[in-house]
């Protein structure tokens, strides 16, 4: 076993898992294809097709699943085996291999909860950017007024001599109604889901325009 500090071990994580993101990917492209190729094989209609193809990527998608997630796990547990994380900044063991697979994101996000009177715009940046491109793009404007309303809180309660030990669950949630930032129905829904519209999308254009 190799010893090594969490954020340095995230940027050995990140590449030696970039193979197993491709081939996400690839699986997709070719769960689509296989849907289609299925669909095709039954019927020449159009809405036959797609609604057969539909059925059948639900079917795949079952076990892609459940292999993907038998390959992250084996992953994971060897580069542990491999590489014994050391945690930085006062981090416990957990945090530590959240910031191994996560990076910045999780690094900035630590801060914020534990420290957020030293949280600075400049990290606000950061963290915005660390985001994934569909919650960049989708999300950052509110989060980003989400979280500047929770740094003026706390700045106004430091102001006024009192002791933040962070905000509860409840004064989160007044903060954010009070500001009309409550979080919405679809910011609460798993990044894997908001990619599964695209995948659709793509059976759809497939049907359509190899069947019309």
């Amino acid at each position: 076993m190799f010893g090594m500090i969490d954020y340095r071990a995230h940027k050995l994580y990140w590449l030696l898992y970039r193979p197993i993101w491709a081939f996400s990917w690839i699986i997709m492209v070719v769960s689509v294809l296989a849907a289609y190729g299925i669909g095709n094989y039954f019927f020449h209609n159009f809405l036959a097709v797609f609604a057969i193809a539909m059925i059948a990527s639900f079917l795949i998608e079952i076990p892609i699943t459940v292999f993907m997630m038998a390959l992250n796990w084996c992953f994971n547990a060897i580069f542990k085996f491999i590489i014994d994380v050391v945690p930085a900044d006062g981090r416990t063991a957990e945090e530590a291999w959240q910031v191994t697979i996560g990076g910045d994101a999780v690094v900035l996000s630590l801060k914020f909860e534990k420290n957020i009177l030293a949280f600075t715009e400049y990290d606000l940046d950061r963290f915005i950017k660390c985001l994934g491109f569909l919650p960049r793009v989708l999300f950052a404007s509110r989060i980003r007024a989400r979280m500047s309303a929770y740094l003026e809180v706390a700045a106004e309660k430091a102001a006024r001599g009192e002791e933040f030990r962070g905000f509860s669950r409840e004064e989160a949630i007044s903060i954010n109604e009070a500001r009309g930032l409550q979080l919405a129905w679809y910011e609460e829904i798993p990044l894997n889901y908001l990619i599964l519209p695209i995948k659709y999308l793509g059976l759809f254009l497939l049907c359509f325009y190899a069947n019309s």
